[in-house]
Parts: structure tokens; sequence; C-alpha cells
């Protein structure tokens, strides 16, 4: 299919000062002015897109000369048809006065535009992730993982409680723009905070898992990597095809294949695929279209591929040598506004809206300090473990990341999500672990808050809660449809029938798949892993 381009010359110096564009003369193109920008414009058209692409020019929507003129109110501007013999496409050179910058949206360009390329992409995608399993499988067999020491770590309840509840809160938090009433959608308005703490837990309970490994050999990196795979993948690639089956319209097509490949994590940059409106408001963003939650899941498993390394070359000197290393872990990831600029100025242009929310790079640091936390509770004194404040610690570690959830304001919630309560929730489950094993001893008591979450439906719940949080999606479409409920429209609240329908079938969901579909695939590969060559 032919494509219109545009190119814009901006001319050294201010953009202010007029600079020339080129338009096609039977398209409507959007405009971006760029004063530190040159651009050769090739003969032909081809040559020109790519002058674009290599430039990192995002071009979308629409663009007419002369309702963009009488906008402006600006006069007529100077044309000069250029007619290529090379191609039927007509280019005018324009001079336009100053006016102010159209929004600027940096985006790669849609690759696949059909549905019938987009299942050929998808079905080839799954098939990738189904061979990365095998071969880690068979990786693992013919190298050996060696012997695995038991962790010999007890469960500590109240974690497992917190999951439960902060999933819960995440999933109305997505529905909360129609909640009723209004007391309970102003309490899950703010949900960004909650994805702080499962990476953190993550990292923590992955250290207590191997502690007694003194390094991770590339057999039981494997190993572990095939099970995670298996843990992961059913579930995220049933939501995606279900959220697959379901999409309507044929814009940013490309973003399928890419998140059954996991690489929205990697790179959560829009796509070009509608006006400035529509990218705006993120409806071509690579993670924000297909299945939305779907991010958290591939971060993960980032983390998972990082895991190894990171516990390999974790410090060995000591607390003192941990408690360093891991506050300048903290301050590096509370520096997201200075990673931004950082990134924008040494990353090609194309990846400009880089969305640091979502990047794993950015999560892999709470998965290290949930490590490095785990690993300063092995390493603390005795005296210090066996202190009787840790469970007062855990509960004013809770009541501190609300008062920051209730103190901040929904409708400009802190830059890229960031609440800076890693340290919080590290430290949360650093008094929870440490607050056990004075338990376990008949020494301690837990906390208040520790006790409510430790309780048995909490905590028998936390199984099925990444089931519940990865299909909450799909379940809000069947829902919707069942209910006969109008298309989404976040300006109008709907029954109190709706949310209650979606939170309870977004858990029963999970409960079907965590035990008809993870549950055997995870024994599965757990026998192909135990059958030694």
């Amino acid at each position: 299919m032919l494509l219109k381009v545009i190119a814009v010359i901006c001319i050294w110096g201010n953009c202010a000062s007029g600079f020339p564009v080129y338009f096609s003369s039977s398209s409507d193109l959007g405009l971006t002015c760029r004063s530190d920008l040159t651009l050769p414009i090739a003969g032909t058209e081809k040559a020109a897109q790519r002058v674009l692409l290599q430039k990192g020019i995002g071009f979308s929507g629409d663009f007419n000369p002369s309702a963009t003129e009488a906008a402006r109110g600006a006069g007529a501007p100077d044309q000069k048809k250029l007619q290529d013999p090379h191609s039927s496409l007509s280019l005018v050179e324009a001079t336009w006065p100053a006016w102010p910058l159209l929004p600027e949206h940096h985006c790669i360009p849609e690759v696949i535009t059909s549905f019938r390329d987009c299942s050929l992409a998808f079905f080839w995608a799954l098939l990738a992730v189904l061979a990365v399993i095998w071969g880690l499988v068979r990786v693992s067999l013919a190298v050996g993982s060696g012997p695995r020491l038991p962790s010999g770590r007890q469960r500590v309840p109240a974690l497992d409680g917190l999951r439960t509840v902060i999933v819960t809160y995440v999933i109305l938090f997505h529905i909360h723009k129609v909640i009723v009433p209004q007391q309970l959608a102003d309490v899950v308005s703010t949900g960004h905070w909650g994805m702080q703490f499962f990476f953190v837990l993550m990292g923590f309970v992955n250290f207590r898992v191997n502690a007694k490994q003194d390094r991770i050999s590339l057999g039981v990196a494997c190993s572990s990597l095939a099970q995670r795979f298996g843990r992961l993948c059913p579930g995220y690639h049933i939501a995606l095809l279900w959220m697959y089956a379901s999409a309507k319209d044929g814009h940013a097509l490309t973003v399928w294949p890419l998140q059954a490949l996991f690489l929205q994590s990697l790179l959560p940059v829009n796509l070009c695929c509608g006006t400035d409106a529509k990218m705006a408001a993120g409806y071509c963003s690579v993670w924000l279209k297909g299945n939305y939650v779907g991010w958290f899941t591939a971060d993960a498993l980032v983390c998972a591929v990082c895991f190894p390394m990171l516990y390999n070359a974790r410090p060995r000197r000591g607390w003192h040598a941990t408690a360093i290393v891991l506050l300048a872990v903290l301050t590096l990831r509370s520096s997201t506004g200075l990673m931004h600029s950082t990134v924008k100025s040494f990353i090609d242009l194309h990846l400009a809206g880089l969305d640091l929310y979502v990047w794993a790079p950015v999560r892999v640091l709470e998965y290290f300090a949930g490590m490095l936390f785990a690993q300063l509770g092995d390493e603390l004194p005795e005296d210090l473990k066996s202190w009787q404040g840790w469970r007062c610690i855990s509960d004013l570690c809770l009541v501190l990341a609300f008062v920051v959830v209730a103190a901040s304001d929904p409708a400009n919630p802190p830059r890229y999500g960031d609440f800076f309560l890693a340290p919080v929730f590290g430290l949360h489950a650093l008094s929870c672990s440490l607050t056990e094993g004075n338990l376990a001893s008949g020494s301690s008591q837990r906390g208040y808050l520790d006790t409510l979450l430790s309780s048995h439906l909490l905590v028998e719940a936390a199984q099925y809660s990444f089931g519940a949080y990865i299909l909450q999606g799909p379940v809000q479409t069947s829902v919707r449809h069942m209910l006969q409920l109008p298309e989404w429209d976040p300006t109008k609240t709907l029954p109190a029938s709706f949310w209650v329908m979606h939170l309870v079938s977004c858990w029963i969901a999970g409960v079907a798949l965590t035990k008809f579909v993870e549950s055997p695939v995870a024994r599965m590969i757990s026998s192909q892993l135990k059958t030694r060559a």
C-alpha cells in the first residue's frame, strides 16, 4: 500500500523563523518541527520515507494545508510543485510562517496491517515461546542442575495475605471510573503503587528459596526459568488470545505478536497508527493496547532471567556491605526523572516516548532491592534478628504505605507511578520474615495488621492472585457482554452489579486457571526436568 509521507526541513536555528515543508498534494499528514534536524529530501517517495524513519519522525493523522492555514490565521504560503519523474507522488514545497508547534508524538512504524498477517505472526510468536521453554528444559537436562538444597524457610503468611489484598485493590482500580458508590471509587482511585510491592516481593521470595545455594549454576538457572515460564505463560497467553478474539479494530495490530513475545516491557513505546488524540490516549501504545495488564508478566520474566546473574553478583562481605549496595539500588530506583532524561538523550528517537512505568530495567531494580532485603535479613546479627520490635516495624510500614497513597492526588499521580514505596515494602517483608522466625521460637507474636493479613482466607486466596490479575481484561469484556452494558465510557458510572460481578468473576477465573491449566502445565514441566538423560 502506497504510504503518503511528509518531510519537514527545519533550517539551522529556530523554528520560529519559518521552515520549508514538503507534503503530498493528495495526502493529509501531521507535522512536527525540530530545530535540531535537517532532512535531505530524496527524489522518490520510498527514499523520503527512509529518511523520515532514520530521523525518528513519527507521522500520523491528517494535515490539511488550507484548514491548517486558516486555523493558524496566517497568509497563504508560497508553493512550488515538485514532480518526481520516477514516482506518481506530487510534492509541494511551502515555506510557512511561524506557528505554535503541533503535538509531537514519537512512534515506531506499524508493520502489520491486516488481521491475517497479525494472526500468522501471533502463531509464530507462540511457537517461539514454546521453543524457548523446550530449549530451557533440554539445556537443564544436558548440563545437569545438580543437587538443589532445600531453603528450610518457613512461610510468611502475612505477605501472602497482602498479595490478595493488593490484587483486589488493583482490579478495582482498573474500573474505578465507573464504580458506584463514589466513596468506594475514591478509595481505589490510585492503583499504580501496588505494583512496586509485587516486584520487591518476588525478589525477596526468590532469594529466600535459593539462599542456601552459594552460586546458581547454568542448569539450575535453566530449570528455574523453565518452571517460571510454565507458571506465567499459560494464563498470560490465554488472556492475550481472549482479548485478540474480541478485538474489533484493525489499528496497532503489531501490538499482539509483540505482547505474545513479552516485548512490551522492553519496548513500551507508541506505534504510528492513529491521530494525535488517539496516540496521546494510549490507543497505539505497545503496552496499553492488547492485554494492558500483561506488562507485569513481561517484567516478571525479565526479572527471572536476571535473577541468576544478580544472585551470583550479590555482595558477600557482611550485612554492612549489603546495606550499602541496597541503599545505592534504592537511590537509583528513586531517580526515575534523572533516568528518563538520560535515557532520552542516548536512545534512538523512536524510543523518545519510552514509558518508564513499565520499562523492565526500572522494575529489575525493585526486584534486586527485594533480594538484598532478604539477604540483609540473613546477615543481621542474632541480637537484631531476635528483636521484639520487628512486629511494630511491620505494622508501621503498612500504615506509612497507606498514608502515602491516601495523600496522593489521584488526578496527578507521581511521575512514572513512582510512590517511592520500594524501601517501605522491602522493610515490611524483612520485618515480617524476622517476626515469623521469632514466632517459631515462641519468643514473639505478630503485629495487629499482620495478624489480619495472616487470616486463612487471604492466605489461601493468594495462590490464585496471578490468575485473577491477568484475566481481568477478558473477564471485564465478558461481564459487560453478559450484562448487556454499553461500550466503555469512563464518564458514566455503571450499576454496582457490574463491579461486584467483575471482581467475583476475576477470582473465579483465577481459581479455574490455576487448578486446571497452570498446575497441570507445572507438573508436566517438573516431570520433564526430573527425567535424567
